[in-house]
C-alpha cells in the first residue's frame, strides 16, 4: 500500500490581497473592456462568501494607487467602470 504525503501550506492570512487577486481574475478576460463596478460586485458575489461592498471599494483603491487598474464613469449611466492597464495586464499573466 502507498502512503502519499500531502505538503499542505499555510492558508493565506490576507484578505485583501486574496480580493485583489480575484478581481484581476475578473477582469482578465475583459481585455481593454470596460466593466461596470456592479457587475463586478455581482461576479465576485456568485460562488464566494460575501463581499461587502465597502470591502470591494478598499480593493479597487488599492489597485488603482497600484496602477494595476483604471476607472473612468460612463457618461450615460453614471456607473463606475474599471478595466486592466497595461502593467495589470501583465500581473495577471502566468510566469
Amino acid at each position: 500500500m502507498n502512503k502519499t504525503t500531502t505538503i499542505t501550506e499555510p492558508p493565506y492570512t490576507d484578505p485583501g490581497a486574496l480580493l485583489q487577486a480575484r478581481i484581476l481574475k475578473i477582469l482578465k478576460p475583459c481585455l481593454d473592456y470596460w466593466l461596470d463596478e456592479q457587475t463586478l460586485y455581482l461576479t465576485l458575489n456568485l460562488s464566494r462568501p460575501q463581499v461587502a461592498r465597502t470591502s470591494l471599494e478598499e480593493a479597487l483603491i488599492a489597485l488603482r494607487d497600484k496602477a494595476y487598474v483604471d476607472f473612468r464613469v460612463d457618461p450615460l449611466s453614471r456607473l463606475t467602470e474599471w478595466r486592466l492597464t497595461p502593467s495589470g495586464r501583465a500581473l495577471s499573466q502566468p510566469l
